[in-house]
């Protein structure tokens, strides 16, 4: 496959991956008002096993669960496309930036330069 085809799919790639970042995060940002309400912290690491016993017992724990859910299943996607990478092309880059290509990483060099 030529170079630049190959390139191209890894910007392609780099977008894809950058998009569940963001659906992450908005996601997380529907799920905080339900963990305020219910009194659970978001990052704790038992967090699963915590909703999971107040679906029964609290209204909108079962809200917070379909989101939390959702990220789980967000974040196993965007391990299969780190899986897919490293089978692909031999390499997961470090900063997603290098693939999505959008020139930030330049801007930010030309300033620093200046």
């Amino acid at each position: 496959m030529p170079k630049r085809s190959r390139d191209f799919q890894k910007r392609v790639w780099g977008h894809a991956y950058h998009n569940l970042d963001m659906a992450m995060s908005r996601v997380l940002e529907l799920q905080l008002p339900f963990d305020a309400t219910l009194g659970i912290e978001t990052l704790d690491p038992d967090y699963g096993e915590t909703i999971m016993a107040l679906v029964e017992k609290q209204p909108y724990a079962k809200y917070a669960l379909l989101l939390y859910t959702a990220n789980c299943m967000i974040r196993e996607a965007q391990a299969t496309l780190e899986q897919f990478a490293t089978f692909a092309w031999g390499s997961f880059p470090d900063k997603v930036e290098r693939w999505r290509n959008t020139g930030e990483e330049w801007k930010a060099k030309q300033d620093e330069t200046e």
